[in-house]
């Protein structure tokens, strides 16, 4: 017995030991100290595209989470689609889209509240879907999370999901308390989007905030985070660092225990040949839940990004569930 009690306490100390070699390793020095805030893709690269860039803005804003500015991209419509509005129209725009409908007394549009997956920034992929879906008469926000890309705070590369639900709480606040941003969008209709990690946070946060939501786009969401490993490329302000301290609440975050407690409409999307969330996961979380639509496209994890038929599909929800109004509100 004494020496089970020997070999035992052996075994302890030697963990406590490791443990505090691991905790004297210097880490995340590289990750840890110093700003690295980027702001760089602030001018909008679709306004060198005359064609496309006639159809919307972009505007560059901060909005506070706990003490901390996050960093945010607004895309605005310069005009409304007719065929958005179900008005029917034969007037040649030039350009072989559908014909416009200039501004006049439309109501302030829905707006698409959007973040990355993980360790990913908005400059990443999310900036042609941002223009794209304000092409279609809808704004959309696009912000990056505290610790990561344009927004404050230190240290850098937090990858912590109870900080980054935070974040979207504080966007969807921001937007109500500011009265759509002064206007600029509809602060009664919000839409949660997002893809891989923040599908899983639209999720959370759609099911904790109820009636202040009305619809949610996940894309690609991983079933439990446990199962969920990804590498992130660079690409502009998106740098492939996570501080490993929070491994464990990482770890133990899994989003889509919480879809049966959605109750607005829900579009959720996958990549036919995705290994990383397969489409078999989010298409039983779809099953599980009271108004949801399951989209399957070809596509990975990545290469869905460029899936010509993505956009169209959420635009196509949108119209449907969250459609645009003419006429001004009150």
């Amino acid at each position: 017995m004494r020496g089970l009690l020997t070999g035992a306490a052996l075994g302890v100390a030697a963990v406590a030991a490791l443990a505090g070699i691991l905790i004297a390793l210097p880490w995340e020095t590289d990750v840890t100290f110093g700003m690295d805030r980027n702001t760089t893709h602030d001018e909008d690269p679709y306004e060198s595209n005359s064609d496309i860039s006639s159809r919307h803005t972009r505007e560059s804003f901060f909005f506070p989470c706990n003490g901390v500015r996050c960093h945010a991209w607004l895309y605005l419509p310069r005009c409304t689609p007719r065929d958005a509005l179900g008005v029917a129209s034969d007037e040649p725009t030039g350009d072989g889209n559908a014909p416009l409908l200039t501004r006049g007394p439309m109501a302030p549009p829905p707006v698409v509240l959007m973040a990355h997956g993980m360790g990913g920034t908005k400059d990443h992929k999310l900036d042609h879907i941002g223009a794209e879906i304000a092409d279609a008469g809808y704004a959309a926000l696009l912000f990056d999370y505290r610790f990561w890309g344009g927004s404050d705070g230190l240290p850098r590369h937090v990858l912590s999901p109870k900080a980054q639900l935070e974040d979207y709480e504080a966007a969807v606040q921001h937007v109500k308390a500011s009265g759509g941003l002064g206007r600029k969008c509809d602060p009664d209709r919000v839409v949660l989007w997002g893809t891989s990690y923040s599908g899983g946070h639209s999720l959370v946060t759609a099911a904790k905030m109820g009636a202040n939501i009305s619809a949610v786009i996940a894309m690609v969401s991983a079933p439990a985070v446990r199962t969920h490993v990804t590498s992130v490329l660079e690409a502009g302000g998106t740098k492939n660092l996570i501080l490993c301290r929070i491994v464990w609440e990482y770890l133990n975050y899994a989003p889509l225990d919480s879809v049966e407690k959605v109750k607005v409409p829900t579009l959720l999307i996958a990549g036919l040949q995705d290994d990383l969330t397969p489409a078999a996961g989010i298409q039983a979380a779809a099953e599980r839940m009271t108004d949801a639509k399951y989209i399957p496209l070809d596509g990975t994890h990545i290469s869905l990004y460029g899936n010509a038929g993505l956009v169209p599909a959420m635009v196509g929800f949108l119209k449907d569930r969250v459609p645009l109004r003419s006429g001004t509100v009150a």
